[in-house]
């Protein structure tokens, strides 16, 4: 495990500057893999979402309505 330590992102999207933390690294021995548990995402500045990975699964088949947008909002 790698610890204290973050790796940082950011660039230019149609929203504005996008900015993201990358933190609280563990090392996937199959398939080799350096994996991010904790990703904070900032946009113009703005905190706007965390992400914790409390699993991870791979090869696993994955459920395409996972990937489906979500219908318009008729408001």
């Amino acid at each position: 495990m790698i610890k204290n330590k973050f790796i940082t992102v950011g660039f230019v999207t149609p929203k504005g500057w996008h900015y993201r933390i990358y933190d609280d690294f563990i090392w996937l021995k199959t398939p080799g893999w350096l994996l991010a548990r904790h990703v904070t995402l900032y946009y113009n500045g703005l905190k706007t979402n965390e992400v914790f990975w409390k699993e991870t699964k791979v090869n696993v088949k994955v459920d395409p309505a996972l990937f489906t947008p979500p219908t318009a909002d008729p408001g």
